[in-house]
């Protein structure tokens, strides 16, 4: 009987120190530019997904907010790895020309969707903050 008493306390404890234990990863963050193929013209109410998907099952996925101004982006938080990234662009619904410019985005979508894409990078422990181009034209993710 005593020993289910402690139940109640032990159990927290123990999923404390294993959230603790998986908690302790450092993160790094991965900034860059997307270089877009000359015909694609990204507008600021775009919708630009970029993901972070490790090859290892049980890291998070980063996602990278996008800044339309200077084509930048930011992802927080990247544990080191190794990571495919994918792009998805989708003109804002119900801006006007969205019908007629949703056609240009969808080879890009189609090529860097997450299942198909080609894109590689390999985040390292080193330095915290890592810059990197992705550049859609070439299919090719570079160091800055």
């Amino acid at each position: 009987m005593r020993a289910l008493s402690r139940a109640p306390v032990v159990a927290p404890v123990l999923l404390g120190l294993a959230f603790l234990a998986g908690c302790g990863e450092k993160t790094v963050v991965v900034t860059g530019k997307l270089a877009l193929p000359t015909t694609a013209k990204i507008v600021d109410t775009d919708s630009v997904t970029i993901l972070f998907i490790p090859t290892e099952k049980d890291k998070k996925v980063p996602l990278a907010v996008y800044a339309p101004g200077d084509k930048s982006f930011t992802a927080k938080d990247v544990a080191p790895g190794k990571y495919k990234i994918s792009v998805n662009i989708v003109p804002y619904q119900g801006m006007k020309d969205s019908e007629k410019r949703a056609p240009m985005f969808e080879g890009i979508n189609k090529q860097f969707d997450r299942n198909e894409t080609k894109l590689f990078y390999e985040a390292t422990a080193d330095p915290p903050q890592q810059s990197i181009t992705v550049d859609l034209e070439k299919g090719a993710v570079t160091k800055s």
